[in-house]
């Protein structure tokens, strides 16, 4: 769904491989749908989807942080 008028969204989410290594991946959009731009990492760490999700929240807030944004919904599905 489309974040509120004025707003950004953060979409997050985290897949894990069983080789111990996974991939997060972000979106972020205006309240048009418009992509206002997407970053992808590969970490190596453990079996634990909490902790990737976790991690993918972290990698959010830092984005957030580092772009001096404000009005931002994050999204994640765990």
């Amino acid at each position: 769904s489309l974040p509120p008028r004025n707003f950004l969204k953060l979409n997050v989410d985290a897949h894990l491989k069983d080789d111990g290594r996974w991939g997060l991946g972000l979106i972020l959009r205006r309240d048009d749908g418009r992509c206002v731009g997407a970053a992808m990492k590969v970490y190596n760490g453990s079996n634990d989807v909490g902790m990737a999700e976790v991690m993918g929240l972290r990698e959010a807030l830092t984005l957030i942080e580092s772009m001096n944004l404000t009005r931002v919904v994050i999204e994640l599905d765990a």
